[in-house]
Formats: C-alpha cells, structure tokens, sequence
C-alpha cells in the first residue's frame, strides 16, 4: 500500500452511522417530537371539526317502467338522470339551482342478461341507482326527490299516452273480431241454406267455404294480436322508486379521524427532521 493510501482520511470512520447516537438523539428531544406531534393533532381536529365545509352524499334505487319506450331503456335512461337536461328543470321547480348539489353519478345495477351487444343490464325496466353530494343535506335531500318527482312525471305521462293508444288499438282489433264474427255467421247461414248438394252448387258452395276459411284465419290473426296487445296493458308496470333517499345524509368530508391521522404523522416526520437538522447544523 502506498503512503498516500495510508495518509488518506477515513472518511466512513468519520461519517459511520451510529444507529446508538441516533436513537439517544431522539430521546433527548423527545418531549419537542411528542409536542410537535399533539400540537399537529390538535390543529388538524380544529381546522377539520371548525373551518373545513362539510359535503355530504346520498342516493336512491328507482326501477324503470316494464314497457318498451324511450324512458323504459336502461342505458339511455342511466345517462339522462345525471344530465342537465333533467336536472335543470327539476331543481328549478323547487327553487334550487344546480350548484346545489355536485357529484352526480349513476349505476345501472340490474341483473345481467345476454343480449345481441354482449352482457349487459335489463334493456328495458333495469333498476338504476342515483347519488349525489352536497354541502347542505337539507338541499340535497330536496334536490335529489325534485329529480326524482321530474322523471316520475315524465314517464308516467309518456306511458299514459302508449297504453291509451293501446287501448285504441285494442277497441279496434275487438271491432274487427265482431264484424269477422257477424261475416262468419252469415256464411254459415248461406252453406246451410244449400241443402242439396248439385253440380251448379259445388261451385258456390266451395267458394263460401274458401270465404268462410279466411275469415276464420284472419280472426284467428286478430285473436292473436288482441290477447298479445291486452296482456302488454296488463302487464304495464309504471315508474318506481325502489328505496327513497334518506333524510339524514351521510356526511363524508371532512374525515376528521384521517385528517387526525395524517396529521400525526406529518408532525412526527417534522420534528424527527428538525432535530436532525439541528444536530447536522452543530457539527457543520
């Protein structure tokens, strides 16, 4: 070894961490460290219980109307309960406008069924949930039926019109059943009336018996169409609110307890370095 080697300090002698030294460093001090750390604490509890705004959230689960129409389809209907489009109105029936709540999302949350897009939620009367946030939960809780009660009245008047053009529909199928009926009867009457059967009245009778399996068919047609048509109105099952938005919100900001937490640690961490930094700064 050369005798500049051996004359070169020995600078991890010099700088060796002493684990010992550190530990009795921190204890020295550890009345500083552990007020640093409670007064963090108590900071964090007043700024977050006294001066932090709180935001409060809550929701409903509605179920969309069975039939088919533009306010049954559950994806469409998903995007429209978070849109302006519903919103607006509904908040400004109630005196609201839309900064009074924020946050808004949707979930569809119905079952999954194959479709021809793949796996998705009930095309139509799939069950929807809605949540919001707000700083005033006495404003959310009013906004959040005010939506509620816009869309109700939409769907409900939308569907209104469908099953009176149903039942329009219905009247008429049920007319046409009767004139079929009153054509039926004559027919049977005039193939009663041939009681002798002759070459002249082959001809004829095979024509009413042609006429007579037509209209049995098409009533047959009809029959079909209004028992399917009157099970439709039967089975309509409106608009419902499946869970309705609680009164008392669930306040979820500020976390008090985290804000604590963090805190804590943050106060820690800045006492450890402080008193690092005065030590470092002693023996520079």
């Amino acid at each position: 070894m050369s005798q500049g080697e051996n004359n070169r300090p020995d600078y991890y002698d010099e700088y060796e961490i002493d684990l010992r030294e550190y530990v009795l460093l921190l204890w020295e001090h550890k009345y500083f460290i552990i007020g640093l750390t409670v007064l963090s604490v108590l900071f964090a509890y007043l700024y977050s219980a006294n001066f932090m705004v709180p935001n409060y959230q809550n929701s409903l689960t509605v179920q969309l109307s069975n039939t088919k129409g533009n306010y049954s389809e559950t994806e469409s209907i998903n995007e429209l309960l978070k849109s302006d489009e519903l919103i607006v109105p509904a908040l400004k029936n109630v005196d609201l406008n839309s900064n009074s709540i924020n946050n808004i999302s949707t979930e569809i949350i119905s079952n999954l069924k194959l479709t021809e897009q793949g796996m998705q939620g009930a095309v139509y009367g799939g069950i929807i949930s809605l949540q919001a946030e707000s700083a005033d939960q006495e404003k959310l809780y009013i906004a959040l039926n005010a939506i509620i009660n816009e869309f109700e009245r939409r769907s409900n008047s939308y569907f209104e019109e469908i099953l009176e053009e149903k039942k329009r529909n219905l009247t008429m199928i049920n007319n046409e059943i009767e004139n079929l009926d009153k054509e039926i009867d004559k027919t049977n009457e005039i193939l009663n009336n041939f009681q002798d059967v002759s070459i002249d009245k082959a001809f004829i009778i095979s024509s009413v018996n042609s006429k007579l399996n037509i209209l049995s068919k098409t009533k047959r047609e009809y029959l079909a169409d209004y028992r399917k048509l009157k099970g439709e109105i039967n089975d309509h099952r409106a608009f419902r609110v499946l869970n309705f938005p609680p009164k008392k919100s669930n306040k979820i900001s500020p976390n008090i307890k985290l804000n604590i937490a963090i805190a804590a640690v943050l106060g820690l961490m800045l006492a450890v370095f402080i008193v690092f930094f005065k030590k470092f700064m002693k023996e520079e």
